[in-house]
């Protein structure tokens, strides 16, 4: 389970910095 919790965080993580990129993008 705590494997799979690390996973969701880490995807969480790259879901955000993918937003903010996107976002930087279209400013």
């Amino acid at each position: 389970e705590k494997k799979e919790e690390k996973k969701e965080e880490e995807m969480e993580k790259k879901a955000e910095e993918a937003a903010a990129g996107l976002s930087s993008l279209f400013g």
